[in-house]
């Protein structure tokens, strides 16, 4: 009997990627941050920390309101909803629905307030890692190179958390577990992900939906039951906090016929405070970013028709998922590249991650749309490092 050794390789990439950004991580926190490794919470000035907190020096940037890694920043000091912390978080009930990369700082740090901020930081860069490690086996599964597990790094939510931590990393490399357990009919692994997913973010629904929805094609109804209790662990937990945070809106957010808030969005480009070439160019690239995420809906209901298997179920629900943002979501969303495409980096991922290895180039579209945008910032901080060099 020939024992089968076991491939390092898929391991490799993603301690390639879980490397790529603590490698950024340093250089961004170490040349403009003055090593305060708190920046990455990208807290704003306006925005009023939880007094317990005044010990940590937490980075502020002046002048703003932040971003939201600021807020589940918070919450993994206070997981339980118990010290207070609540005036501090822009949208209670949203931001502690959203509890997976959270709670598992709090755990990683046994719940000491000293031992939160690296424990993030681990928590993070794991889901880096194993996202690179899930697409790595997928695509080696397919019959593919291993080191298309790279592929994670261009997704939206890897590209963003290389400047500041957003929960949305947890979300695409969840998506990567899904594809390779639900390609290797490892069915008890794909459901703790999908469990996973739901707690880390709403649209983890999404998924399960898809998912669900293949199997009831297949007539499999009981494994449907199963997979969609895969969403109680969430909803016994958005019980939890509903009841112990109050009623909160989402400003800018309603119901419009799809797609008037992209439309508006179009029509009202941001202004930045650059010169007038330097502000057109940008916004020519905020335009590339939606195009992208537009032209991953149409590829998202292409697939309907053009996919075996999950994908051709869950890819389309995606879709159908972002075609609902252009009638609901806040005006900001489509303005903001950083919005729209984390938002949209699971579909984003799939549609990649099922085209590349039958050399479909035109899903790797949206991914390349999104990062040449998602890259003019990253590309600021290294000229501003090579101007330091020289200068110095």
């Amino acid at each position: 009997m020939t024992v089968k050794r076991f491939d390092l390789r898929p391991a490799a990439v993603g301690l390639l990627c879980a490397a790529a950004v603590l490698a950024w991580w340093a250089l961004k926190v170490y040349s403009s941050h003055g090593g305060n490794w708190t920046a990455l919470y990208c807290t704003g000035s306006h925005t009023s920390i939880p007094g317990a907190l005044s010990a940590e020096d937490t980075y502020t940037f002046p002048g703003s309101w932040g971003y939201d890694g600021q807020f589940y920043h918070f919450i993994a000091h206070d997981p339980w909803i118990a010290r207070g912390f609540l005036p501090s978080v822009d949208n209670p009930p949203l931001r502690w629905r959203r509890i997976l990369v959270s709670l598992l700082a709090w755990t990683f740090a046994a719940g000491r307030d000293v031992w939160i901020d690296p424990a993030f930081y681990l928590t993070v860069v794991s889901f880096v890692f194993l996202g690179g490690f899930w697409l790595a086996r997928y695509f080696e599964a397919r019959g593919s190179p291993c080191w298309w597990g790279l592929l994670l790094l261009l997704s939206p939510a890897t590209l963003i958390t290389l400047d500041r931590i957003v929960i949305d990393i947890a979300v695409t490399s969840l998506c990567c577990g899904f594809l390779f357990y639900a390609h290797s009919g490892r069915r008890g692994a794909l459901w703790v992900v999908l469990a996973a997913m739901v707690l880390a973010r709403e649209t983890g629904l999404v998924l399960v939906a898809g998912w669900c929805l293949w199997l009831l094609v297949r007539r499999e109804h009981r494994a449907v039951m199963l997979f969609a209790a895969s969403a109680l662990p969430a909803a016994g937990w958005w019980i939890y906090v509903a009841l112990h945070t109050p009623r909160h809106g989402m400003p800018g957010w309603g119901f419009s016929l799809p797609p008037a808030r992209l439309v508006q969005a179009l029509l009202h480009p941001p202004r930045y405070p650059l010169s007038t070439a330097a502000n057109a160019v940008v916004t020519g690239f905020d335009y590339l970013a939606v195009a992208g995420s537009m032209l991953a809906l149409v590829l998202a209901a292409r697939a309907a028709w053009r996919l075996d298997g999950p994908l051709r179920f869950v890819i389309p629900a995606f879709g159908a998922f972002g075609f609902a943002l252009t009638g609901t979501a806040a005006v900001d969303v489509f303005q903001d590249a950083f919005s729209h495409a984390r938002l949209l980096s699971p579909l984003m991922l799939l549609l990649a991650a099922e085209g590349l290895p039958r050399r479909d180039w035109i899903a790797l579209a949206p991914i390349a749309a999104t990062a040449l945008r998602i890259g003019i910032l990253h590309s600021a901080l290294l000229l501003r490092i090579a101007g330091l060099y020289r200068g110095g």
